[in-house]
């Protein structure tokens, strides 16, 4: 796995979280 590709995977991951994160305080 190369720089771009590890950029790509955080981005994708912090992406991911967020909207897990929005959807859990609506949720509650």
């Amino acid at each position: 796995m190369d720089g771009h590709e590890l950029g790509d995977w955080l981005k994708a991951e912090a992406e991911v979280m967020e909207t897990s994160t929005k959807w859990q305080e609506r949720r509650n």
